[in-house]
């Protein structure tokens, strides 16, 4: 079950989310950086609209994050599908990107929109300018946070201490 327009007791936040599902098909939804806590953005739509996983995308500047996000939009939109584990170019600029399954816990307005959790979500991770992706054992430390690692079921080693604390916050 999905949220529309004609539920009750919607407010404005709401109805612009929902006014672009139904004009865009989708919405993009950004989370400024605060503090260690990289920006990130996440959409709401693509698996009700096309079945097709969400996609949530930490660590990039913040307009970028939603370029990227609707670029992935559009191509879903155009009939491609994401899938975890599948490597691609050419969503982040001069980039290579992985997707990687997780739960959509982090997921906050998908979960009004969808009334759950019950969503597939994909993380698209992307390399560093060394050319690396978070895991790889020569990614510079110091951008650890950038991109957390949530498909790990554990907090530590998905990195993300800091990350899930702030869910909590405010």
């Amino acid at each position: 079950m999905i949220r529309t327009l004609s539920d009750p007791d919607i407010n404005d936040i709401d109805r612009s989310i929902l006014q672009n599902i139904e004009q865009f098909t989708w919405h993009v939804s950004r989370v400024d950086a605060v503090g260690n806590r990289p920006g990130w953005a996440f959409t709401i739509g693509l698996f009700a609209k096309f079945q097709h996983p969400e996609i949530v995308l930490f660590g990039l500047p913040e307009a970028d994050l939603g370029l990227a996000l609707n670029d992935i939009g559009c191509e879903v939109r155009d009939g491609r599908r994401f899938d975890a584990d599948e490597e691609c170019s050419g969503i982040i600029e001069n980039n290579t990107c992985i997707f990687k399954p997780v739960h959509p816990v982090v997921m906050g307005y998908a979960h009004w929109f969808y009334e759950g959790e019950d969503f597939p979500v994909l993380q698209c991770h992307w390399q560093n300018e060394d050319r690396s992706f978070p895991w790889d054992g020569n990614y510079d430390s110091r951008q650890h946070v950038a991109q957390p690692l949530l498909f790990h079921d554990e907090v530590i080693p998905a990195r993300a201490v800091e990350f899930l604390a702030s869910l909590n916050e405010g």
